[in-house]
């Protein structure tokens, strides 16, 4: 690409690899090659007495690439170019995850995507899907790793966990290895998932594509929103990136998404779009995303073979609960109730009907979190020999644990409780009085209280009973 300076500039640029490298200067103009890069920020500022003038002009431009230039892609891409083209291909997954939205809640605030995808693509809803807890962490982990919330050594995690996340044995690593390319972008980068609340995140890359560098450098450096919510009774300043080149958010991320499906669209993937802003912290906001994602659904439809091969979700973590609406009987429902639809491609429907067939009657019962971890360890394990063109074992420290949730594409009992299904009973909707009308938000904070110490009290016994070391 071409960067140019204008008379009353002073420019340079800077590569964005994890964090801002050194700044280059450059006259008039300057030929930069992008093609192994994945983030530029071309930055100016004003000469002289021009600088306040120049500076309320937008100094600054940011560039994205989708570049296949490291090694790990590569050998991806490699693998794959290698395979006869009439080779079988291996089913890909899309997530599109609002944060913070319940099913109530989506189908108020996005009438057109809920009918198109509905009546136009065939998504199945699902009424029964409930969160494991409050927070996303909570919420997500389960989702990625199949811990269920009571799981031995959860309170050493999550969600104060000191360590890095590293490790940990993410499913997206399980896919990584069968050679699908994999793609994480969130937005509100100093909130994100793995670093709020002082978790330590990540030292190496995750997946081929990541897209933290980059709004961690934008919300440094561009204009920001500064808002204050209340978290665990404590007030918290923090900064909102409303737009990112000259583009709002929630479109520059669908636009992000859109670009890395379409080239990658003759490969498998495994990829993930969260968007936290501005749906976290502001109800009505969620409805912003209603026309956009009709448009995205629609052009991936008539411009790209994407849907012919991939299961894509589109769902929350949890309900909404940062409004007077949500500490009322309906809004503590809304909390734990969140929004989940998928679609099946037609050929994995044709290939495996009976399974399809236990998705959508599932989409009537309870189910959680770990249940869909459960659908993606049972996908790996479709896939393997699909990838490989023979029959693979699954490797045992790949961490499949069918003590903790159901496959959606087995039968799931529809008698099956809070219990059976490893929620929390604090946050089984089954257990909310709702008919009582003295009932008050508060009595479910004691609740929360008394099963808090309960579980205090037990540990401590467990603690004392404990065998000492030597």
């Amino acid at each position: 690409m071409t960067a140019r300076q204008y008379s009353i500039y002073d420019c340079g640029f800077n590569y964005i690899i994890f964090r801002l490298t050194d700044c280059q200067p450059f006259e008039k103009e300057a030929e930069i090659d992008i093609s192994t890069l994945e983030f530029l920020l071309v930055n100016c500022s004003g000469k002289s007495v021009e600088r306040k003038k120049a500076e309320r002009s937008s100094p600054y431009e940011f560039h994205y690439n989708l570049p296949m230039s490291h090694e790990p892609l590569q050998e991806k891409l490699k693998f794959w170019n290698q395979r006869p083209t009439d080779s079988a291909r291996p089913i890909s997954i899309k997530f599109l995850l609002l944060d913070s939205i319940s099913r109530p809640h989506g189908l108020r605030s996005l009438p057109k995507t809920v009918s198109y995808l509905k009546d136009k693509l065939g998504f199945i809803e699902f009424k029964g899907y409930h969160a494991l807890g409050e927070p996303t962490i909570h919420n997500y982990v389960p989702m990625m790793m199949g811990i269920a919330t009571d799981h031995v050594g959860w309170e050493k995690k999550p969600p104060h966990y000191e360590g890095k996340w590293d490790s940990e044995p993410f499913i997206w690593h399980n896919f990584s290895q069968l050679n699908y390319v994999t793609m994480d972008a969130e937005d509100m980068a100093y909130w994100h998932t793995f670093h709020f609340n002082g978790r330590k995140g990540f030292t190496k890359r995750q997946m081929d594509f990541n897209t933290r560098p980059y709004f961690l450098i934008q919300e440094e450096i561009a204009k920001m929103t500064q808002f204050t919510i209340k978290y665990s009774d404590k007030l918290i300043k923090y900064n909102a990136l409303n737009c990112v080149d000259r583009k709002n958010v929630w479109d520059f991320l669908l636009d992000y998404t859109y670009e890395f499906l379409e080239k990658f669209q003759n490969v498998p993937t495994f990829s993930i779009t969260w968007w936290g802003w501005p749906n976290h912290d502001f109800l009505p906001a969620t409805q912003v995303f209603d026309e956009p994602f009709v448009n995205f659904f629609q052009k991936l439809e008539s411009s790209t073979s994407v849907l012919d091969n991939t299961i894509v979700i589109l769902m929350g973590d949890h309900g909404f609960r940062w409004s007077n609406y949500s500490e009322t009987k309906e809004g503590l429902l809304e909390r734990n109730l969140p929004f989940f639809m998928i679609r099946l491609p037609p050929k994995f429907k044709e290939a495996y009907p009976e399974m399809a067939a236990n998705l959508a009657q599932n989409s009537q019962r309870l189910t959680t979190h770990v249940d869909l971890f459960q659908t993606l360890a049972h996908l790996h394990r479709l896939m393997t020999p699909v990838v490989f063109e023979k029959e693979v074992h699954p490797n045992p420290s790949y961490g499949y644990n069918a003590k903790y949730g159901t496959s959606l594409f087995t039968n799931i009992p529809p008698e099956r409780t809070c219990e059976d299904a490893r929620i929390p009973q604090r946050f089984c909707s089954c257990n909310y009085p709702l008919w009582d009308e003295d009932f008050k938000y508060a009595n479910y904070k004691k609740a929360m209280v008394v099963e808090g110490l309960s579980s205090l009290a037990e540990s401590q016994k467990n603690a004392k009973n404990a065998p000492k070391n030597k």
